[in-house]
């Protein structure tokens, strides 16, 4: 991506963030404010885990870990268990009987959407780490399929009593996902052109 994608992709990020704060704040939960104590805690971890994305390095042990004879899973597989977890963790926020929002019960819920996304992790570093040909197709499988449910959930709950806004719901993640799928197909091609090129594969 280089230092222009990254400057860029981080101001798209940071506006992305006002736009959504100001929709929350002035439309969606205009009767509710975060302490400044809350913000600036969200704001702290939100900065250290987008620091410790971008200086990842994977160790010399993981680099030497031998590959699998096995293919990754299909894409499409990926993404659907990107979009199950994303889901499980999307479950305490829809609406759940009453009696699993109040006292001790609530905890059920959480803890189901943390098991299931722990399986997923495992699942996904596993592929990462020994399947031969997991490639930049499935880890653009992997946002798809967590953005999805995100933009169920916006499409169903957030926006569902205007329908203007449903509708704008609507438009932005058709546009997003069509420009997804051509990301993909992009990717598809330039993995397919590189095998095709690499002798003895």
């Amino acid at each position: 991506m280089g230092t222009t994608g990254l400057i860029v992709v981080a101001v798209a990020y940071v506006c992305g963030i006002a736009v959504l704060a100001a929709i929350f704040r002035f439309v969606v939960a205009a009767d509710f404010a975060a302490s400044p104590i809350t913000l600036a805690a969200a704001g702290l971890i939100a900065a250290l885990l987008a620091v410790l994305a971008l200086r990842w390095r994977w160790s010399e042990i993981d680099l030497a870990r031998p590959r699998s004879a096995l293919d990754a899973p299909a894409p499409l597989r990926v993404g659907l268990l990107a979009f199950v977890a994303a889901a499980a963790w999307f479950l305490p926020l829809v609406d759940l009987p009453e009696w699993l929002r109040v006292g001790a019960w609530v905890w059920v819920p959480m803890m189901v959407a943390l098991s299931v996304d722990a399986i997923a992790a495992r699942l996904i570093a596993h592929w990462a780490a020994t399947r031969r040909n997991w490639s930049d197709v499935h880890r653009l499988a992997l946002a798809v399929g967590a953005l999805l449910v995100s933009m169920l959930y916006g499409f169903f709950y957030v926006t569902s009593g205007n329908a203007v806004d449903q509708a704008g719901q609507a438009i932005a993640s058709i546009v997003a996902l069509t420009l997804l799928a051509r990301f993909a197909r992009t990717l598809s091609r330039r993995g397919a052109s590189g095998s095709e090129s690499i002798p003895g594969t």
